[in-house]
Parts: C-alpha cells; sequence; structure tokens
C-alpha cells in the first residue's frame, strides 16, 4: 500500500529549512551543551541556561585544554586547521566538538529540529529505534487506528508500510527489523514484509526492550472485563527469539490496583502499583519477589531511573517531579513545578534531563539536578503546530515528538 501523506505537504528539505530556530534556550538539561551567549527577547531562564554552557564549552579545543581556541571557535580534528571550526552554526560540532545535530541545522550554538516524516495519518504513539521510527496509521473514516503501520529509516528518509488487516493496532514495542504489536497476546511484524509470528501467546499491557531481551507486562484475568482482577505476569522474551520466562506475578484487584509504568535499570524491573494508595514497586530482571520502593500517595507516573535515585511525578494542584534515593530512601523535589495546570503530562528522562510537553507552553526539560524549566520547542513554532504538540518519544542520542496541523509530522532534534 502507498504511504498516505498530504500532497500539499513541502518535500522534507524545504521543511527542515523552513523550521524557526528553538525557543530561546539550549536544552539546559545536557552537561555537556554548548552555548551560545543572550539573544534579544531572552527569557531569564534561557539566558541562564545557555550561561551554564558557556562556562563547559568556552576556549577548548581537540585536546580538551583549557584556552586552546577562542569560543566559540574549536579545533575539532579531522583534519582541520588551527581552530577553524564554528562551533556556533557547525551541524557537526555544535556548541562542542562532536555533537552532531544529526540531519538538523545549528544556530547559536544549538541543534535545530528537523522533520523526519513530513505528514502522514498516524495514530497514538511513536516508536524510535537506533535506525528508524515506527508508528500506526489513523482512519479518519472509521476513527479507529488502522490495522497497518508506517515505518520511516532515519539514514535514509525512506518511509514505507508494514503489516496486513487483523495483525494487530497497537505497537507495544520495536527494534530494528520489527514491530511487536498487542493481537491476541504479542504479534512480530517485520518491516520486510515476510510472515508475522507470535511472540508472547498471553494479553499484554507494555513491553521494552533491554539489550537483548523482551521485557513483558501481561495478564491474566479471572473476571469480567470491566474489572481488573486476575494476575499481573512478567515474562522475559530473547530478542533473537526463545521460551518466555515467567519473572515474577502478582494478584491483582480494583482495590490493589494494577502494575503499570515499567522501567529497566541496573538489572531490576521498577512498576507503579495501584491508583488509590500508589506505590513503585520492583523485581529483578531475572526473576524474584516483588519488592516496595516507595509509597507517594500524590505519585502520578514513573518517570525513570538514574544514578542510584527513581524520579517520579507527583500531582495535587501542580506536577513536580520527585527525586527518591535509593540507598539513603530521602525524597526531594527538584527544581519549580513542571506543568501547573494539568494532572496528566508527557514526560520521560535520559541520565542528563527529562523532557515533557506542556499543553500552553511546548516541549520543555528540566536538568535532572534541578533549576528553571526551559521551552526548548513553542506551541506555533512552525506550520504544523496548530494541533500542539505530543507523543513524545526518544532514542540514546535524539527527542522525537509529533505536530498536529498538515497531517501529523515527526519531529527530531539531536540531544
Amino acid at each position: 500500500m502507498p504511504l498516505r501523506s498530504s500532497p500539499s505537504v513541502p518535500a522534507p528539505s524545504v521543511l527542515r529549512a523552513a523550521v524557526v530556530l528553538l525557543t530561546s534556550a539550549a536544552i539546559a538539561c545536557s552537561a555537556e551543551s554548548g552555548s551560545a551567549g543572550p539573544k534579544a527577547g531572552d527569557s531569564d531562564e534561557n539566558k541562564a541556561g545557555r550561561d551554564n554552557d558557556a562556562a563547559a564549552g568556552q576556549g577548548s579545543g581537540d585536546d580538551g585544554a583549557p584556552g586552546a581556541c577562542p569560543y566559540p571557535t574549536a579545533n575539532c580534528g579531522a583534519g582541520a586547521a588551527g581552530c577553524a571550526t564554528r562551533l556556533l552554526d557547525d551541524p557537526a560540532n555544535c556548541g562542542r566538538c562532536g555533537h552532531d545535530c544529526l540531519g538538523g541545522g545549528c544556530a547559536a550554538g544549538q541543534c535545530q529540529p528537523t522533520v523526519v516524516v513530513p505528514s502522514t495519518s498516524l495514530d497514538g504513539a511513536i516508536f524510535p529505534t537506533d535506525t528508524k521510527v515506527w508508528w500506526v496509521y489513523w482512519n479518519a473514516q472509521s476513527g479507529y487506528a488502522q490495522d497497518y503501520g508506517g515505518v520511516v529509516d532515519l539514514q535514509t528518509g525512506a518511509t514505507k508500510e508494514f503489516g496486513k488487516p487483523n495483525e494487530g493496532t497497537r505497537i507495544l514495542v520495536a527494534d530494528e527489523s520489527a514491530a511487536y504489536v498487542a493481537a491476541s497476546g504479542v504479534r512480530r511484524i517485520p518491516v520486510d514484509g515476510s510472515a508475522s509470528s507470535t511472540t508472547l501467546d498471553v494479553d499484554t499491557r507494555e513491553a521494552i526492550l533491554v539489550d537483548s531481551t523482551f521485557y513483558f507486562n501481561s495478564r491474566k484475568r479471572t473476571s469480567v472485563e470491566s474489572s481488573e482482577s486476575g494476575a499481573a505476569m512478567i515474562f522475559s522474551v530473547p530478542s533473537g527469539g526463545g521460551q518466555k520466562k515467567l519473572l515474577a506475578s502478582m494478584s491483582i484487584d480494583d482495590s490493589s490496583g494494577d502494575l503499570s509504568g515499567m522501567r529497566e535499570r541496573d538489572g531490576f524491573l521498577y512498576f507503579i502499583r495501584g491508583s488509590e494508595s500508589p506505590s513503585i514497586v520492583r523485581i529483578p530482571s531475572t526473576g524474584g519477589a516483588f519488592e516496595k520502593v516507595v509509597s507517594d500517595p500524590k505519585l502520578t507516573a514513573l518517570v525513570g531511573i538514574s544514578g542510584g535515585a527513581v524520579y517520579y511525578t507527583t500531582f495535587d494542584t501542580t506536577i513536580r517531579i520527585v527525586r527518591f534515593d535509593l540507598a539513603s530512601h530521602q525524597s526531594a523535589v527538584i527544581g519549580t513545578p513542571i506543568v501547573t495546570s494539568s494532572s496528566a503530562v508527557n514526560i520521560l528522562m535520559d541520565d542528563a534531563a527529562c523532557y515533557w510537553v506542556d499543553p500552553n507552553l511546548g516541549l520543555r526539560t528540566l536538568p535532572l539536578q534541578g533549576g528553571v524549566p526551559v521551552t526548548i520547542f513553542q506551541n506555533g513554532q512552525t506550520s504544523y503546530s496548530s494541533g500542539g504538540i505530543g507523543n513524545l518519544a526518544q532514542n540514546a542520542r535524539s527527542l522525537y515528538w509529533t505536530v498536529d496541523g498538515l497531517g501529523t509530522a515527526i519531529f527530531q532534534l539531536a540531544k
């Protein structure tokens, strides 16, 4: 089937050139970010983020010796003569040597977003891997997800459809060769069009891929569909194929609540349990008993684990990010409130920062060490953004998000 797109949408190369520069500040989240210095119209929060970056970026050449080159120049090697590298506008060395914008431009020492899929009828989440981004199509006539999806090769820009009718509509996880969808268990849908196969024969809510192992958060119900009664079962399956292994199971009902928000770090799988009295629990990734990590009556989402700490969000009248130290068992709020108007927020993190979509301001970030949130992509920043930003995702090198307007575009921003 041909890839569906709007005929009125310009080519990706034109779109990339038309993308407006990022909102005033650099991503203050990364301790390695370069600096552009203040610009007219900058907010105090964005100037502060750039000032912090400047201290780390000035006067460093390829040997790292202070004062080797006056900022914003550098000698970034690979045949560079003297201090010929321009850190303010070199997309291969944006803000610092080796910081590649991965197809985006570099302006004022900051990577700019680029459109990797200009327009598609996209439904729900996007799933980036190291070399691809996967999604499921939306059927505007029926109002439901289609029975097939799309995938873009990030290296070539080529897009194609995958899957066949009745193979499933909800992607759980993806790797470089296939998407894994919820369809009477978990089915593997190869990108090359070869036959699909069953990876797991159990109803599954969520899945993650860690190194060479899939982890599945699955269910076995013992009562009617409207009830959560039954058992949560956590399985592992080798990514290259093989037998499933039951790692742990837990009885669930309407009072104790379900398991959700699965994350993995340092040999443990973490989950949120319950909603009325929520807590974070974990099991060894090789299998074992559940143990409670922390309880918080205001807990709303498990963000991630980094540096010996668990990060989660709380909500009363504002959304805050809380850091819980696994060694000391002490909790502390990091930074200022991230959203003040809603209990729901699309948020993720890496080892440097948290990223989320603010319904009023756009795509924002906050360093894990705290500080002031910074806007890195505004609502209304491009012609696509009439419908707002959503579906935030990431891989190791970039952030990805969707913007509604002329269809649904998928954007990429190098971290």
